[in-house]
């Protein structure tokens, strides 16, 4: 049997069951960010994920994991507080930076697994997309939703 098809199924049904968790979402992504959004950081179109709180509280992801391999879940921990207001979105860059929000690894335009785990290394959300095209983002519609489409207006 496939160990990494169980432990998937595992995380996905825990993220299910978990209330205190089913308010995050990994609610956007453009993976292919060529003119779109600048990143007055380092100057530069770089790629990223939106985060969406559906919950009534804010909630802060200082401590929380990002990872591109589901195999390392602690690829990259949020170490400085960054909060989501209820009903709120976030802006992480995926750019290789590792410094407050931006990630020390890349997303793949070819497509791949992005995942968000809270503190605890318990998977919160996930996303697997396929190949992404120049400036069109790929998310959910309406936000927090299991409806995934892409946007040639991304919407972050």
């Amino acid at each position: 049997m496939n160990f990494r098809f169980i432990y998937c199924l595992l995380f996905f049904l825990i993220g299910i069951a978990s209330p205190g968790n089913s308010q995050l979402y990994i609610n956007e992504i453009l993976a292919c960010n060529n003119t779109i959004n600048y990143d007055p950081d380092f100057y530069n179109f770089s790629d990223w994920i939106e985060i969406y709180n559906a919950g009534p509280a804010n909630i802060d992801l200082q401590n929380y994991y990002l990872s591109d391999d589901i195999d390392f879940p602690e690829k990259y921990r949020i170490t400085s507080s960054l909060v989501v207001n209820a009903g709120g979105f976030i802006l992480i860059w995926i750019d290789e930076n590792d410094s407050a929000n931006h990630t020390n690894f890349e997303l793949r335009s070819a497509g791949e697994f992005i995942a968000l785990y809270d503190p605890s290394l318990v998977l919160v959300d996930s996303l697997t997309y396929n190949k992404q095209h120049p400036d069109i983002s790929y998310g959910r519609k309406p936000d927090g939703s299991a409806n995934r489409v892409y946007f040639e207006e991304p919407t972050p």
